[in-house]
């Protein structure tokens, strides 16, 4: 099943709103964007935390109407380095970070597969062995925990039936 189809069946939907970080994530890139995603589904909401990096910014930027951003982006694709070229860069990408809002069927995926990794772990320990964390890393601990709660949130919002659908029978994108 594909996994437009599931959010068709289950009527899931989603709004996002951008947000200064994602308490989730310390560490990723200078130029991320973080956004709050609402997630209704049959049995009610669910918030997560959801960020990507700057290159998707940018490939939006660049696949927008917004003629002035992409010149922006393109001048530092070109090799520009000048101060306004950098000023210029960092306006469109602040812009982006703020227009742009992820796609629910991106949303979904990404969860999906956090839920399906704890799902297929008997533990904690196989679960990072299974990823390559540390056994003994808190922070690796952290990610894990994390990735249970949301996942026990949203098979919470949107039902079990549904949840099991979008782990198992879901292709992946």
């Amino acid at each position: 099943m594909q996994i437009q189809e599931l959010i068709k069946k289950h009527d899931v939907r989603m709004e996002a709103e951008p947000i200064p970080s994602n308490p989730n994530m310390n560490d990723m890139m200078a130029g991320s964007g973080h956004y709050l995603c609402t997630i209704t589904g049959a049995n009610g909401k669910v918030q997560i935390p959801y960020s990507v990096g700057p290159g998707i910014i940018e490939n939006w930027i660049l696949l927008s109407k917004f003629s002035h951003h992409k010149a922006a982006t393109r001048e530092r694709e070109a090799g520009d380095k000048s101060m306004a070229a950098k000023q210029k860069y960092d306006t469109a990408m602040e812009w982006g970070r703020n227009k742009y809002r992820p796609e629910i069927e991106d949303v979904l995926n990404c969860l999906a597969s956090d839920a399906a990794s704890v799902r297929n772990a008997r533990h904690f320990e196989e679960w990072a062995s299974e990823l390559g964390y540390d056994e003994d890393s808190r922070k690796a601990e952290d990610i894990y925990r994390i990735c249970e709660k949301q996942a026990a949130d949203l098979e919470d919002a949107i039902g079990h039936q549904c949840f099991e659908a979008l782990l198992w029978d879901c292709e992946r994108l």
